[in-house]
């Protein structure tokens, strides 16, 4: 299995976007991806910041999976 990895929401579509990897690869994911958080996948944004399982999508190239918004703002920045 896998390890998570961190990076941040870079396109969003209905119904399915695509993240900016921390190891500077893309990777898809549909809204069924999310796990349950504060955030669902309609109040997404462009740059938050997500943790998620990649896996190989067969012939289709890297994938989320278990997609989680994070919020890894220094805490002085939380409440700004």
């Amino acid at each position: 299995m896998s390890e998570f990895l961190r990076g941040k929401v870079r396109k969003l579509k209905e119904g399915y976007g695509f993240i900016a990897g921390d190891d500077g690869r893309d990777y898809f994911f549909h809204w069924t991806a999310m796990q349950q958080t504060s955030k669902n996948f309609r109040d997404l944004e462009l740059l938050d910041r997500v943790e998620f399982r990649p896996i190989q999508n067969e012939g289709k190239g890297p994938r989320a999976i278990e997609v989680l918004v994070i919020d890894d703002r220094p805490a002085e920045l939380k409440h700004a």
